[in-house]
């Protein structure tokens, strides 16, 4: 137990130190003023001057066009003397803006040096020294309230120990005794109390890892020590004042980048109306709420330490009914009281700014989005995956050598020669694959929002460079060449060479001629000759063409079956001259086309089906299978003279009635969707070759469903479509057999 404790203790010591520095961090940084540096004003006046001439140019060419055109200039804000106006308030501006901003940043400087917020917030006059010490002071109380004298050792076991008690209790907590890590200076002897501890580190003048020296205390129960938890509440808090320290660090470039695009704002008044008009004021709002920024930022602060002050104050005097509770859940309410005051101070910025209508950053972006904002988790996941392909690359030019093999069997010379070897082409490897990592890596953490999605980019970098590496090797293998134009490659029978030279050199022109083939192949792809994506993409072209006509069919359809269905008596518009094919004794009696008579068929093949047969209206019974066949040919062909009608010309379909019109819609709209998809292929080859033209499809043209054209394209895409199938699947087992 007292390892554990002296471990975590050591833990958060360092952790309420780092609330301690951050704090102070966050004072220094508030104060920073970068206005003052030489180089910046010479950049800035030269800024100034530019755009003060072009302001000039601006000036003159809008005197000139209202010389030009008087007209334009008589009134409104393109008036001449609001013109002259703007011009002189905006040469005001540009000559004291500078003398503003110098103005303000000595104003900044004063009300931070002074601590007069702190000593307004908290009611105190003698702060130079003791606002150093604030930071220290919400650490301790954070920390102390996870961190206490044990009631049960303070009370004898009685329990409900008092806040006196607990205070004149730290007076016999001894500490372990060991000063190795705090400077003699602090305390008098080697064995100190709770007391001295808590005394010196409040004021800020000891560190918090001081208090790992009471883990015996703690191992004895003498101490109550929150583990785990007080760590938690730690990294909350710094968490917090590292947000604050970002938002202050960026409130001193953004107002340095308002300073210097100021003649920009300034003259966009100048220029009447367009998008111009509201620069200036959104600059001006802009400037202001990041000025004021770090005002808030501060005077949260201020209000979160004098909030924690009540508490503790509140404590020590005690609060009504408190010490109904036992010490240990009193402790537990006064950290929660500390960690609401801090989520407070989180908040509090947006809550002004919203009051306030100025935009304060209201503490939106974490710190995991500040970092990858600024590139910091990209650049972690490229050095992530530099590292880890490195290492892999390296380590894997040693594997499958027989190394192992080697030592065990005591052949050190064959060892040290493969390790040597693989030792020199595992560097090589290394450098290469952690160039190839760090560039695959980075490009997957661009998006990293947390160490999560780093590690996960450097982790699929490394992959991506590894997988890469060996589709090269296997490549290789697959890709080598033994014979060229028909011959066998025998380079060492062509020259005197070293055998191993003569099989590397063998080995890379056979390599580079499977090189040739292939580049020949993709050219071949790129013109779009055998390019699988061309096919597929085309196959997909033909499906939506095949689909677009069948979706006028379908709705044809579904609208006879509904009229039908509701017992409505409709031709839309169909000329009676078209009758129903059908010759037979049967089909003779429902000639016209009609959802009335489609309606009749449906019930006497229903009547059929139920019982045996149904009469016609001549008395004579007919099957149900002859009731169905009669069924099925008549909404075939009612269904394509509706889809005739939704293809009419323009001038047919103006002259139908507007019932007629309303009906067929969205056949109407299925019929004009295709005709438009066709006429954006009418260059491809299937549609070129069937014949169909930008004439045949044209809206002035009414299209027959049952027509030659339409024949002649919907078997050149089945053909077409058939063809392409059978060439993507060729390519396939190509392909297959180079990955083999």
């Amino acid at each position: 137990m007292e390892i554990i404790a002296s471990i975590l203790l050591l833990i958060d010591g360092v952790i309420y130190n780092a609330i301690k520095y951050i704090y102070n961090i966050f004072n220094f940084m508030a104060g920073v003023n970068i206005f003052n540096d030489a180089a910046y004003q010479d950049i800035t006046a030269k800024i100034y001057t530019i755009l003060g001439l072009i302001m000039m140019f601006v000036l003159a060419y809008t005197l000139l066009k209202a010389v030009m055109n008087p007209d334009d200039f008589a009134k409104g804000e393109k008036s001449f003397p609001n013109i002259i106006k703007n011009v002189i308030i905006s040469l005001v501006l540009i000559v004291v803006m500078p003398a503003i901003f110098s103005f303000a940043m000595d104003f900044q400087a004063s009300i931070l040096n002074n601590n007069t917020i702190y000593k307004f917030v908290l009611g105190r006059e003698n702060l130079e020294e003791e606002t150093v010490n604030i930071g220290s002071q919400v650490a301790y109380y954070t920390f102390t309230s996870f961190f206490y004298p044990s009631e049960e050792f303070c009370t004898d076991g009685s329990g409900n120990m008092t806040s006196e008690q607990a205070t004149a209790c730290k007076s016999e907590i001894k500490s372990n005794g060991s000063t190795w890590y705090r400077p003699s200076t602090w305390f008098s002897n080697d064995v100190v109390t709770l007391a001295e501890v808590d005394s010196l580190v409040e004021s800020g003048q000891a560190s918090f890892t001081n208090y790992n020296d009471f883990s015996e205390a703690v191992a004895d129960n003498e101490i109550s020590y929150s583990m785990i938890i007080s760590t938690v509440a730690g990294v909350f808090v710094l968490y917090v004042l590292l947000n604050f320290c970002f938002d202050i660090a960026v409130r001193v470039i953004k107002l340095a980048f308002y300073q210097l695009i100021a003649p920009i704002p300034i003259i966009c008044r100048i220029l009447p109306g367009g998008n111009m008009k509201g620069v200036f004021d959104k600059w001006t709002k802009q400037t202001i709420s990041v000025y004021v920024e770090v005002f808030i930022r501060i005077a949260t602060m201020a209000l979160g330490v004098y909030l924690i002050t009540l508490v503790i104050d509140a404590f020590n005097t005690g609060i009504p009914n408190i010490d109904s509770l036992g010490f240990v859940a009193r402790m537990i309410v006064r950290a929660l009281l500390i960690m609401a005051v801090i989520i407070f101070i989180r908040q509090a910025p947006k809550l002004i700014g919203d009051i306030f209508h100025l935009d304060t950053g209201g503490m939106k972006l974490g710190i995991m989005d500040k970092l990858a904002m600024g590139g910091a988790l990209t650049a972690g996941a490229a050095a992530g995956g530099l590292a880890t392909t490195g290492v892999r690359n390296f380590a894997g030019a040693f594997t499958g050598k027989g190394i192992a093999k080697d030592l065990k069997n005591k052949q050190f010379k064959s060892a040290f020669k493969k390790i040597g070897k693989s030792a020199v082409s595992g560097t090589f490897s290394g450098a290469a694959g952690a160039t190839s990592g760090f560039v695959r890596a980075g490009k997957a953490g661009l998006n990293a929002k947390n160490f999560k999605d780093m590690k996960g980019a450097a982790s699929t970098g490394s992959k991506a460079a590894i997988d890469k590496k060996n589709k090269r090797i296997a490549y290789k293998a697959s890709h080598q060449q033994a014979t060229a134009f028909g011959h066998h490659l025998d380079v060492k029978g062509l020259m005197p060479l070293h055998p191993q030279i003569g099989a590397a050199i063998e080995n890379t022109v056979g390599v580079g001629l499977g090189h040739i083939g292939d580049t020949f192949h993709k050219a071949k792809q790129w013109a779009g000759i055998d390019n699988m994506e061309a096919l597929i993409s085309a196959n997909k072209n033909i499906d939506n063409i095949t689909s677009s006509k069948k979706a006028i069919k379908t709705a044809a359809e579904e609208l006879i079956i509904g009229e039908a269905n509701k017992n409505k008596n409709k031709t839309f518009g169909i000329d009676s001259s078209k009758t129903f094919s059908n010759t037979s004794s049967l089909g003779r009696q429902y000639s016209t086309f009609n959802t009335s008579v489609l309606r009749e068929l449906k019930q006497n093949m229903e009547i059929a089906k139920q019982t045996g047969s149904a009469k016609d209206n001549m008395g004579v019974d007919f099957s149900a299978k002859e009731w169905e066949n009669l069924y099925g040919e008549y909404l075939n062909e009612f269904t394509n003279l509706v889809q005739n009608q939704a293809l009419l010309s323009t001038n047919e379909w103006n002259a139908l009635s507007d019932s007629d019109k309303a009906d067929l819609g969205d056949a109407r709209i299925a019929a004009k969707n295709y005709r438009d998809i066709v006429k954006a292929n009418l260059s491809e080859k299937y549609i070129v070759e069937s014949g169909f033209n930008e004439s045949i499809i044209d809206e002035n043209r009414s299209i027959d469903v049952d027509g030659a054209e339409m024949k002649a394209i919907g078997d050149k895409l089945k053909l077409a479509k058939t063809e392409n199938a059978m060439k993507i699947n060729e390519l396939r087992n190509k392909q297959d057999n180079q990955n083999k």
